[in-house]
């Protein structure tokens, strides 16, 4: 395992990008009888060594190829011992990612993408706990944080903001939202935790203040949803500058 990810590194082991990426289709191609499984490992033997630091997440190092084998796996003890070693440094990952997220919680701050989003955060790492662990105690602790996610902060100016305020703009251009943003997309926004809070109380699986959790983030989407002629719709981020 690694920390900190070179490029190539990085891009290696991204779902995004090279070889971790396209060992997806050799998968599905795999369990469809249209290639050898030593065609899949071949590919996969490509990525190493694996990230495990902050940047790591379901679509980047070690959780990333959590899932890819996984899907291999599909119920079999096809790649059992890696998955086994990879269970383990995911949910000690998670531990470590949920310490920091109630930390700054805890100070006040403002969320960021990359703590509780699906492509970096905890929100990702929580779809992944809900497939490989969904009885582990790391799920329940991910649906716990979500839930005090959803609460209410107030900003530094003593305004009440949704708990899922980021600080930063949604794209690289940094006056796109001065003062930071609620964002209301599955991949960076509270969709994502929606839907995770939404598929485990569908598996029966919730925890305190679950259900409040999922009215808040319903009810936010109510208030911000725009409909005209054209129909329903959201509008992809609100900030102080107004819906975007």
């Amino acid at each position: 395992m690694t920390t900190t990810p070179p490029t190539t590194l990085a891009e290696r082991q991204s779902l995004a990008h090279g070889p971790l990426g396209i060992a997806l289709l050799h998968i599905d191609r795999a369990h469809r009888g249209l290639t050898s499984w030593q065609v899949v490992h071949r590919q996969l033997a490509q990525v190493h060594p694996l990230i495990d630091g902050d940047e790591a997440g379901l679509f980047l190092g070690a959780p990333a190829m959590a899932y890819v084998l996984h899907l291999a796996a599909a119920g079999s003890t096809r790649y059992a011992a890696a998955l086994d070693t990879l269970d383990h440094v995911v949910a000690a990952h998670t531990r470590r990612r949920l310490a920091a997220a109630h930390a700054r919680i805890d100070h006040g701050r403002y969320a960021a993408f990359a703590e509780y989003d699906l492509l970096r955060g905890l929100t990702g790492l929580g779809a992944l706990l809900l497939r490989r662990r969904p009885d582990g105690d790391e799920l329940r602790r991910v649906l716990e944080y979500l839930v005090r996610l959803t609460e209410p902060l107030t900003a530094p100016d003593g305004r009440q903001r949704p708990g899922w305020w980021v600080g930063h703009a949604p794209t690289i251009n940094s006056a796109a939202t001065p003062g930071g943003h609620a964002n209301a997309g599955l991949a960076h926004g509270i969709t994502g935790p929606l839907a995770l809070l939404a598929l485990a109380k569908r598996r029966g699986i919730t925890v305190d203040g679950h259900d409040t959790a999922l009215t808040r983030i319903c009810r936010w989407l109510d208030q911000i949803r725009r409909s005209d002629h054209r129909g329903t719709r959201w509008p992809r981020w609100i900030s102080d500058e107004g819906p975007a």
